[in-house]
């Protein structure tokens, strides 16, 4: 009887020691799957939740261009403007969602421009068309085209525009029009002939090199020298799923 009773409380003793153990392993593995999901936010991300849309224009704030500037220590990409960095991801459509001087702009001329797109097309062919809205002039889309490379195949990449067009919408829909694709596909008109001429003063070779500061699969900013401020623009479709709205 001593022995069975010593046997069973052996028993016992070690029943209790296994399940104290599963105790203690579920307590320090529910405590590791909390520490897994107290995950810090990234610069990207940090810049992403601040906006109010992460994929369309917002307006500039003192908040959001320090996370702009935040973003930019975390470059992933080595020599971003270079034709090596950016030939991974550079090709398809791409929109501004922080450009701080378009937010000048807007609140000074009580206008407009939203969205600015960017398709980058093979072969170092681009297209960008910008829809705007003032109350003078009204709202359609401004349109240019040229090429993109690099500059000094390290940080620098540069537009070479030289064609450029409009687009009025028309008063007799409330419909927003999409714009014209190319600018052979604008009617001939003396309007087009003004247009490519007043573009081709405005393109300007000195001030078409940009510096990049943050470069990922999706993501870019790149710095405007002329007014010394930083644009972000984000991919928001490949070449086989061309989006301009």
């Amino acid at each position: 009887m001593v022995g069975e009773k010593s046997g069973a409380f052996l028993t016992l003793g070690t029943e209790q020691r296994t399940a104290n153990s599963w105790s203690k392993n579920v307590v320090v593995h529910q405590s590791r799957a909390k520490t897994a999901l107290h995950v810090v936010p990234t610069a990207k991300q940090n810049l992403l939740n601040s906006l109010d849309d992460s994929q369309g224009f917002n307006s500039a704030t003192k908040e959001r261009t320090k996370l702009v500037e935040e973003l930019t220590k975390t470059n992933p990409t080595p020599k971003p403007g270079s034709k090596e960095g950016f030939a991974r991801f550079a090709i398809g459509t791409w929109k501004i969602v922080y450009a701080p001087h378009i937010s000048t702009m807007r609140s000074l001329a009580g206008g407009s421009f939203d969205p600015v797109i960017y398709i980058m097309h093979p072969g170092g062919l681009m297209t960008s068309h910008a829809r705007f809205s003032f109350p003078l002039i009204g709202s359609g889309w401004l349109s240019v085209s040229g090429t993109y490379g690099s500059n000094d195949d390290d940080r620098v990449c540069r537009v070479d525009f030289d064609k450029a067009w409009l687009s009025i919408d028309s008063h007799d829909t409330n419909s927003e029009s999409a714009p014209i694709a190319t600018f052979d596909d604008v009617p001939e008109s003396i309007s087009k002939i003004i247009i490519q001429t007043l573009g081709q003063i405005g393109f300007v070779k000195s001030v078409s090199v940009f510096p990049v500061s943050y470069l990922d699969h999706d993501t870019i900013v790149f710095d405007f020298e002329l007014l010394g401020t930083r644009i972000c623009a984000r991919k928001v479709a490949s070449m086989e799923h061309k989006t301009f709205l």
